[in-house]
């Protein structure tokens, strides 16, 4: 990951650095290798394996629920000015 200055958002206006930024003009991070440092290369590598091992991969579906529910409390939380707040798994 490395930051990257650029005056006019009109230099970098068709060039893709990161995803989510919400401005091209400015310090902005860029990744020249996003894929690998978001983990997707070795998420695809340990789900292939799996198929090829017959086991179970890292991140199933109940890691996805967890993870999703954590998010979920989050934004429940944060609108009740920071409560801490019990999200049922249905």
């Amino acid at each position: 990951m490395l930051d990257v200055y650029n005056p006019r958002h009109e230099q970098f206006k068709d060039i893709y650095l990161m995803e989510k930024i919400s401005s091209n003009e400015g310090w902005i991070p860029a990744s020249p290798e996003e894929g690998w440092s978001l983990g997707y290369g070795r998420e695809l590598r340990n789900f292939v394996e799996c198929i090829r091992e017959k086991r179970t991969p890292e991140s199933d579906l109940e890691l996805a629920l967890d993870v999703t529910l954590a998010i979920y409390a989050g934004y429940v939380s944060a609108e009740e000015v920071g409560r801490e707040v019990e999200v049922k798994r249905v």
